[in-house]
Parts: structure tokens; sequence; C-alpha cells
């Protein structure tokens, strides 16, 4: 299963109600167990991306704040908000096919696990996806037509 393409489809649901596009699905083994995707503006709370609220739903549901083991797949490049939320969670790996050019965190992260400045190593790995940079430009472009 093509899991970046997973949260494609989440981040088409953000556009519907009018958000910005970013969906993320969180994954165990080789099988989706969460997905989540923006509503930072239909639920006026800034805390609200993809990844924050993948991490509360799915923590909440199996009782359990630690995800060793499991992996993060995201549209965007996590914002530093996000980035630490993936760390005290202890996700093990990022997988995101936008870099993130305003809010740029994975490389930071990147390093200070290497320099072990942080409890925790996280992998982050970018899979460039042209269709959906597109979309997230057209998104955009659209909303700066307005």
């Amino acid at each position: 299963m093509n899991f970046l393409k997973e949260a494609i489809v989440e981040s088409k649901k953000a556009i519907k109600i009018n958000e910005v596009p970013v969906g993320a699905v969180l994954v165990l083994g080789n099988k989706i167990v969460a997905r989540a995707h923006n509503t930072k503006e239909s639920d006026n709370d800034p805390t609200q991306h993809a990844e924050i609220k993948i991490l509360q739903s799915y923590c909440k549901k199996i009782k359990n704040w630690r995800l060793n083991g499991y992996w993060l797949f995201t549209t965007l490049e996590p914002c530093l908000m996000c980035a630490g939320a993936i760390i005290h969670s202890r996700i093990s790996k990022v997988v995101y096919c936008c870099k993130n050019s305003k809010y740029s965190t994975a490389k930071i992260i990147q390093e200070l696990s290497e320099n072990n400045n942080i409890n925790h190593t996280i992998s982050w790995e970018f899979k460039e996806d042209i269709g959906f940079q597109t979309l997230l430009l057209n998104f955009f472009k659209t909303k700066r037509d307005k």
C-alpha cells in the first residue's frame, strides 16, 4: 500500500472543508491505524494540524502516548509544533512528500537526534510527490485569487 497516497486522500478531505490540504496516516507494521487532516480553520484552533490530531486521537484510543515502532506519513513536512509532538510520542519514522519552506523542521530535528540532544531518534524521509506539490500550490493560488 502506498501510505503517502493515503495521506494525500486525507489532504483532499481538508480541501473540501476549506482547510490547508495537509493529511496524515499513522502506520504500524503494514497497516494504517489512524488518519487525520487539518481542521485548524473549522475548529478555530491553531493546534488542529493533521499530525497533532492523529496523535491525540490514536493515543487516546490505545490509552498510551508512546508510539515506538509507528511510522507517520504526512503530506507536508511537519512544523515545529508537530515535530515536538512527534518527538514526545516516540514515533520511529516520519515520511513526507512536500517540503515546508515556511516552517521546515526535519533537518533540525534530525541533527538534534544525531547529537543526542533529545532522548529519542526519529528517522525522517522526504519522498517527493509532484502531484501533491501542485495540489498545494493550486490551493494557495486559488486563495490569493479570491
